[in-house]
């Protein structure tokens, strides 16, 4: 056991209804439940939700590894938020499946970077542009970011 937080995680992109119910079951694993949706037990139907967005108030370490790696894996963008816990900050990460990326900065209410962070990038060999674009897609995530779809 270790620290637990609050953890949320918003879908973007298209899947089939095989890989809609796989991404549920890792849901179910990781201890989520639906911001929002029909009552009950997690389910596709929450998906398709025009604001799919899930979280784990218990997540351990804000860690959603399994889900991050599946969606990875099925090429489905995430916005990924976290609370701070008792040794690290609040924070986000953002997977942007269709250039295969991803970009993590901390902040409780919108993105920030510290200087240890922007040497990080800098070492990415991320430019200045590259870094605020990164920044303003967390930040208009759903405007950016349309809503997970699920196509037959």
């Amino acid at each position: 056991m270790g620290d637990r937080t609050w953890t949320g995680i918003t879908f973007s992109g298209k899947c089939n209804s095989e890989v809609a119910e796989e991404l549920v079951q890792e849901l179910l694993g990781q201890g989520c439940q639906a911001q929002a949706g029909p009552e009950g037990e997690l389910t596709v139907e929450h998906l398709r939700e025009a604001h799919n967005q899930f979280y784990d108030d218990q997540c351990n370490y804000a860690s959603m590894d399994g889900v991050e790696a599946f969606c990875q894996d099925k090429g489905i963008s995430f916005l990924k938020v976290w609370e701070a816990g008792g040794d690290y900050e609040g924070g986000f990460h953002l997977y942007n499946a269709v250039v295969n990326q991803s970009f993590e900065v901390n902040g409780a209410d919108e993105p920030a970077l510290n200087v240890s962070e922007l040497e990080k990038f800098a070492k990415q060999g991320k430019t200045r542009h590259e870094v605020i674009a990164y920044l303003k897609a967390i930040a208009d995530f759903d405007k950016k970011y349309p809503a997970l779809e699920i196509v037959e």
